[in-house]
């Protein structure tokens, strides 16, 4: 599956889980392993450089930078050990706030 494909595949599953569809642990937590193995697969295809610009970036692959977002989407739906996933929720927004600073999609 490329990383588009797997992209979609976990951008609805967020939308369904809104939605009420399909909204059980395991299908959380499929989620999360799915988001997991799309970062790695950018990784290893070396699709994002730190020095690179927003310019830089291919338009299909602007979408993946969503990914931060959609990890905290999902561990905000989750209720087993909530004071934790929380907390690791606000660290992926946060890091989703900073990656749009980086490329500087916010208003100050």
């Amino acid at each position: 599956m490329t990383s588009q494909e797997l992209f979609h595949k976990c951008e609805k599953e967020v939308a369904d889980y809104d939605q009420y569809i399909n909204r059980e642990q395991k299908n959380f937590l499929a989620t999360l392993e799915n988001l997991d193995k799309l970062i790695e697969q950018i990784q290893r295809e070396s699709l994002f450089s730190s020095n690179e610009e927003l310019r830089d970036i291919a338009t299909e692959n602007l979408k993946l930078l969503m990914i931060p977002y959609l990890q905290a989407e999902v561990l905000m739906h989750i209720m087993e050990n909530r004071y934790e996933r929380v907390l690791k929720a606000h660290t992926y927004y946060l890091d989703y706030l900073k990656l749009m600073k980086h490329y500087n999609l916010l208003e100050k």
